[in-house]
């Protein structure tokens, strides 16, 4: 009897989510309608991918708040192990900054030094992160550069600090990347370890290394810091660390406005150790909730930039708005205008930038979905929430042109490829179509198409 009451709450909790989102989607429909069979394909694939997500995480909140997760005993991690993965990763840099040389000597003409040719490694957004890390945000107006305040500043206060040393911006800029996204693996392998057997582990910390996105890793951009910001704070969670998780979070909301979204995980974490956890801990857990505060709060120190700057606290929304008609809408918005640019582009001849724009960002979208609607019902709770909330703030970007970027931080994918790799052919297919694509990626990358 109380088996069948757990279903019919699983059942209800389902029946609402599915009609919310029906309703949003009808109205949203509504005011756009669709026109062609195309966009009704992918609209409706991405929304159902969805939802298969969406229903698997409810049955494993339930089950979560009705029996504790339990940990998979592994081997202890020391110090020898991290040092391994760190100077590994560093390697993994070494070798990819040596590749893009090849391939800028090679196929695109570049006469210079290997030192030289690290300017390839400019990204689209780094000048904006090192003009804060030199300039701060003063008369940002003046000079014309009202965009860089949408850049959060943690990053580049790292540069800063770094500068002081290497005293060279965009050198700054790279070691930051590379030294966080290296320790970063660090983390990731201690966290896979919590769920998964060690050769899993190691798969998961391979795809993180060979990404085709990874690249950004390397660049002088804010992806390995956030990476490691957000590693450390549901590593340090799941250690029941929740002064350090919240402040690794808080300084993640301080690096990207998406950090916040890590409130899901450590809330969810939170909510069960006081549910499931040991009763005589529970005022402790219930004290330490106090510490979630600083999650948004380094959001609010941003906001307090946007103040101190402008007099406005959200001055960032109307600069981002101005210059690139950015808010928040929906996931499946984003597919269909992409898919119509994606063909529009091919139309008009321009196949190179249609595929490395808005390709590659489809690519990644039901990529990520698919792997997460396979492996969601073994995955934790609390990373199938963080990807649902994460996926549906950063892919509903109402001009979303940096999907390949935004997921490659997200963790829970890499523990998706790892799960389902376990066979050595499927292991083999994942990790030769990461480097091949790498490869393309990373040409487009040095060859200035549109990638971001």
């Amino acid at each position: 009897m109380e088996e069948l009451h757990q279903k019919q709450k699983e059942w209800t909790a389902i029946a609402v989510c599915l009609c919310a989102l029906l309703m949003v989607f009808v109205l949203w429909a509504a005011d756009n309608p669709i026109t062609t069979w195309q966009e009704w394909v992918i609209v409706l694939c991405d929304t159902v991918l969805f939802c298969v997500i969406g229903i698997q995480f409810i049955f494993r909140w339930f089950d979560a708040w009705r029996t504790p997760e339990l940990e998979t005993p592994t081997a202890r991690v020391n110090w020898r192990t991290d040092a391994a993965i760190f100077c590994g990763l560093l390697l993994v840099h070494a070798l990819r900054i040596l590749i893009a040389y090849l391939w800028q000597s090679l196929a695109l003409g570049f006469t210079g030094s290997i030192v030289d040719a690290l300017d390839g490694w400019y990204g689209s957004d780094t000048r904006h992160y090192l003009g804060i890390a030199e300039h701060w945000y003063e008369d940002f107006e003046g000079i014309g550069t009202v965009w860089r305040l949408v850049f959060l500043p943690f990053y580049s206060i790292l540069i800063r600090l770094l500068h002081t040393v290497v005293r060279a911006w965009f050198l700054s800029g790279m070691l930051v990347s590379i030294l966080c996204s290296s320790a970063a693996g660090c983390v990731l392998y201690r966290l896979a370890l919590l769920d998964y057997d060690r050769e899993t582990a190691q798969r998961a910390l391979k795809y993180y290394a060979i990404l085709p996105t990874a690249l950004f890793y390397t660049a002088a951009l804010s992806e390995g810091t956030f990476v490691l910001l957000s590693l450390l704070c549901v590593y340090a969670v799941r250690k029941k660390n929740w002064l350090t998780a919240c402040i690794a979070g808080g300084l993640a909301a301080f690096t990207r406005s998406v950090g916040i979204i890590l409130l899901v995980p450590v809330c969810f974490e939170w909510l069960t150790e006081l549910i499931s956890g040991n009763p005589i801990l529970r005022r402790r857990t219930l004290l330490w909730g106090l510490s979630l505060l600083l999650i948004p709060l380094g959001f609010g120190a941003y906001l307090f930039i946007n103040y101190a700057e402008t007099g406005d606290w959200f001055r960032f929304t109307v600069y981002q708005r101005e210059n690139w008609d950015q808010h928040l809408g929906w996931f499946f918005s984003s597919v269909r205008y992409q898919l119509n640019y994606l063909i529009e582009w091919f139309a008009a001849g321009k196949r190179n930038d249609a595929i490395g724009l808005w390709m590659s960002s489809l690519l990644a979208q039901f990529g990520a979905l698919g792997l997460m609607a396979i492996t969601a019902r073994r995955q934790r709770a609390s990373y199938v929430a963080y990807f649902l909330i994460y996926f549906m703030v950063t892919m509903g970007a109402s001009w979303l042109l940096s999907a390949p970027r935004y997921l490659l931080v997200l963790f829970p994918l890499l523990f998706a490829m790892a799960d389902l790799s376990k066979k050595r052919s499927v292991d083999a297919t994942f990790t030769a179509g990461c480097l091949v694509l790498g490869q393309l990626y990373l040409y487009a990358f040095l060859n200035r198409c549109d990638v971001y």
